[in-house]
Parts: structure tokens; C-alpha cells; sequence
């Protein structure tokens, strides 16, 4: 518990300056802020491991292969304002981005033949949804 509250602080420290004093190194808020979006994935990916089955080497493996989806978009949609020329075809990349991470969640969870849950899915999905779209949005106010 104390890792997480030091892992917020650091994280709280890093955004306020990018809020502040964004207009004097605006080359550089999609990235710290695809650093941050990268971090707070991680660490709700860590929470939801938690909950896992205790086999370690099984849990390795589909953590890898749920988590790396989830870190590029993470990384990738942040810089999404600076490709998109307005808001309607940034929303279109990122329901596009977000509907294939579901359906690749469902995939894997198919395949899985009931090693992971679809609840686990919806709760993985969900945060990573929220976590990386608020960090975009924030890019995306501060490129308009």
C-alpha cells in the first residue's frame, strides 16, 4: 500500500508542472503524459493481478499477454491530437483503438476456456479505458 501512495505522489508531482507550465514545453506534454497514462496502467494492471490464481508461471505469461495491448495504447493515444485534424477523427481513432483492445480481451478470454473471467476483462478494459482516454484528453485540450 505505501508503494502505491509513493507511486501517486511521484505521478501527481510530474502532472501539476505539465499542467502549470505546459505552454513552455509544449513539445513535450504528449510524451510525459503517455509516460503517465503508461504508469497509471501499470499500476492498475499490478492491482488486478492481485486477484489471479496462484500458479506463478501461468500468471507471468497472461499478464504479458494482456498487458502489452494495454501499454500501446497507453503510449500511442496520447500523440493521437497531433495526427487527428478534429475532434470527430480523434474520437473515430480512439473508438476504433478501443473496439479492437475489446475484441482482442474477448479473444483472449475465449481461448482461455475459463482461465480468465469476462468480468476480469470488462474490469481490465474498463480502467484502461478511463485511465488512458483522461491522460489523451488532457493532450488533446492542451494541443487545441
Amino acid at each position: 500500500m505505501l508503494q502505491r501512495i509513493i507511486t501517486a505522489l511521484v505521478l501527481i508531482a510530474i502532472l501539476v508542472p505539465i499542467l502549470v507550465f505546459s505552454w513552455q514545453f509544449a513539445f513535450l506534454i504528449p510524451a510525459l503524459l503517455a509516460l503517465m497514462a503508461l504508469a497509471a496502467t501499470y499500476e492498475l494492471l499490478k492491482c488486478l493481478r492481485m486477484t489471479k490464481s496462484d500458479i506463478a508461471t501461468e500468471t507471468a505469461r497472461e499478464d504479458f499477454v494482456l498487458s502489452i495491448p494495454a501499454y500501446l495504447l497507453a503510449v500511442a493515444l496520447p500523440f493521437c491530437p497531433f495526427f487527428a485534424t478534429d475532434i470527430a477523427r480523434y474520437l473515430l481513432i480512439c473508438a476504433a483503438a478501443f473496439t479492437l483492445y475489446l475484441l482482442y480481451l474477448f479473444a483472449v478470454a475465449v481461448f482461455r476456456q475459463g482461465k480468465m473471467s469476462f468480468s476480469e476483462v470488462a474490469t481490465a478494459f474498463t480502467g484502461v479505458l478511463y485511465i488512458t482516454l483522461s491522460f489523451t484528453s488532457l493532450a488533446l485540450l492542451r494541443h487545441q
